[in-house]
């Protein structure tokens, strides 16, 4: 329980004030890429903690054997329960097919058995499969992968592989093993570029290509990319895994992983590059995939999006983060009594969080939580676990975008703040807790060389075609920002937040709250030389983002 004093909301808003002072907003230089991509169905970022089961993903070659000792312990040990598929070989269905077998029959596991049809029919029986629901780990090995999807996609024999995952059991596999894994699945060339066919989709928001390095296929996995917008290329090179569980996602094995993002007309390609013993944080990658794939909708459509929270509300205060945004917040998340969250990453800003905690307390705030859990693990604890089951109201507090977004996405915060929304409840943040909410954000260009720069620049969406920016803003600094939205979100509207400064937006209306303006910057589409597109919106005034107006008193307030 914090101790209530007078001081309280001072030394908050001071130190509020000092976590964003010195950030200005530039940009790093993009290459304009220009893209004609199919829409895909499912943009989401991954959710990593989802995946109960374990994936071991060579990328073909020799398999270093501390590859296989991984994916046998993944399946239990000496208790492992193996079925090798050998479907996608050329040779699965002779008899001298077996001497290939023999490394895995000597593995130290409780038992090996091999599964293999070219019948549909066979494949979807319930006899065929059975033995999978005793497996406790399934491996598949090379050869063309459409031999493998042609038989088992659809059928009860795939339901079997999936329920494997569910109970945490581990597939692996190599060379066309590892294609099959993802559900946009490279299944060979065609003149015109990757021939795409339907996979398992074991990791989903991926395109898996193997070979990588070794066959030089990173321009046919861009190609990929290209025509599924949102999603992240994962190029595996020869002795090289790719290993998948509940805790992680790391790489091992002699040479690299190469993971890719598409260009777009507003973005460069992305690749990076990981060795064996290097962890992946395949969300942040996935978020910024979608991101992309919203923007690039944005450039090709008529019009832009309209800003709109069509259930519940969102409340963002700038530097100092002033009461009447917490009275808002809690009147949104149900009243005083309402169940709230007060978020940070970890303990690195436990002052200011704990400060937070205690405004929220003076407002009348009866059941206000801290959360500082640093990882998705730790959230896993049943009681944190039910207070966020159980949550209408979630407040975040950061000094740093980045921190930020990487804690939200690790701890799966994307996640309760979309089920937040759907109950009707409130969603809010002050410092880089607040600018993280809009379509893209702008951060410090401290680092233009850094290449994973781009993928920070995604934010939530939690506003669409709304940037979210917190400095003092006047005509003469209006003018800049507005060019720098010009250049980097053509689409998007900003909202300056003055230091003590907050909005609440329902439906599609602006209300600002406390003691300074909020400036509404630009019009999308705008040319860069925009000075003066800038509307300075007091407290207490309510401004349309859908119409983008300022509301007179006398206008009925439109909300839907």
């Amino acid at each position: 329980m914090i101790r209530r004093t007078p001081t309280t909301w001072h030394r908050l808003r001071t130190r509020l004030a000092a976590l964003t002072v010195g950030c200005v907003a530039h940009l790093a230089a993009f290459l304009p890429v220009s893209i004609h991509a199919q829409e895909v169905a499912d943009t989401k970022p991954l959710p990593q903690s989802d995946v109960r089961g374990s994936l071991v993903i060579v990328g073909g070659g020799v398999i270093p054997e501390p590859i296989v000792e991984r994916f046998l312990e993944l399946g239990g040990g000496l208790k492992t329960r193996l079925v090798v598929i050998t479907t996608a070989s050329s040779y699965a269905s002779y008899p001298s097919n077996e001497w290939r077998l023999a490394y895995w029959y000597e593995q130290p596991v409780q038992a090996v058995h091999v599964l293999h049809t070219s019948d549909r029919a066979v494949a979807d029986s319930d006899e065929f499969s059975a033995i999978l629901d005793d497996a406790t780990a399934v491996w598949f090995i090379g050869g063309n992968q459409l031999n493998v999807t042609n038989v088992y996609l659809g059928t009860k024999t795939e339901e079997r592989l999936h329920a494997l995952m569910r109970r945490g059991g581990v597939i692996g596999g190599t060379s066309a093993g590892a294609a099959i894994m993802s559900r946009v699945m490279i299944g060979g060339n065609t003149p015109d570029g990757p021939d795409l066919r339907a996979g398992f989709g074991f990791l989903p928001g991926v395109i898996i290509d193997q070979h990588f390095v070794k066959r030089n296929r990173q321009p046919r996995l861009f190609k990929a990319l290209a025509t599924n917008p949102g999603m992240v290329g994962v190029g595996i090179d020869e002795g090289t895994a790719l290993v998948v569980h509940p805790a992680g996602i790391e790489v091992m094995g002699d040479s690299e992983v190469v993971l890719c993002l598409a260009g777009t007309s507003q973005t460069r390609e992305i690749t990076q590059r990981f060795k064996s013993g290097e962890n992946i944080d395949l969300s942040k990658w996935s978020m910024a995939a979608a991101g992309r794939a919203r923007w690039d909708t944005y450039s090709r459509a008529e019009k832009r999006p309209a800003p709109e929270v069509p259930q519940g509300a969102v409340v963002i205060a700038g530097r100092k983060t002033p009461k009447a945004a917490i009275e808002e917040f809690l009147a949104a998340a149900g009243g005083k009594s309402a169940p709230v969250l007060v978020v940070t990453e970890g303990d690195k800003n436990s002052e200011d969080s704990e400060l937070l905690q205690g405004c929220f307390e003076e407002a009348g705030a009866e059941n206000v939580r801290l959360c500082q859990a640093a990882t998705a693990a730790e959230l896993e604890h049943p009681d944190l676990k039910q207070a966020l089951s159980q949550a209408r109201g979630v407040w975040f507090v950061g000094a740093q975008e980045r921190r930020m977004m990487d804690f939200v996405l690790q701890a799966r915060m994307d996640r309760l703040v979309k089920d937040i929304l759907e109950r009707g409840g409130a969603v809010g943040g002050s410092s880089a807790g607040g600018k993280i909410h809009g379509d893209g954000v702008l951060s410090p260009a401290d680092d233009e060389s850094d290449p994973l720069g781009d993928i920070y620049a995604c934010g939530l969406g939690v506003l669409p075609g709304v940037v979210i920016e917190q400095q003092v803003v006047d005509n003469a600094s209006a003018s800049s920002i507005a060019k720098t939205l010009h250049q980097r979100f053509p689409w998007c509207v900003g909202v300056g937040l003055q230091d003590s400064a907050a909005v609440v937006v329902r439906g599609h209306t602006m209300e600002v709250l406390g003691d300074d303006a909020v400036a509404v910057i630009g019009e999308p589409g705008d040319s860069e030389d925009a000075s003066g597109a800038v509307e300075m919106v007091q407290a207490g005034e309510k401004y349309d983002l859908r119409e983008r107006r300022r509301m007179d008193s006398d206008d009925i307030t439109p909300t839907r």
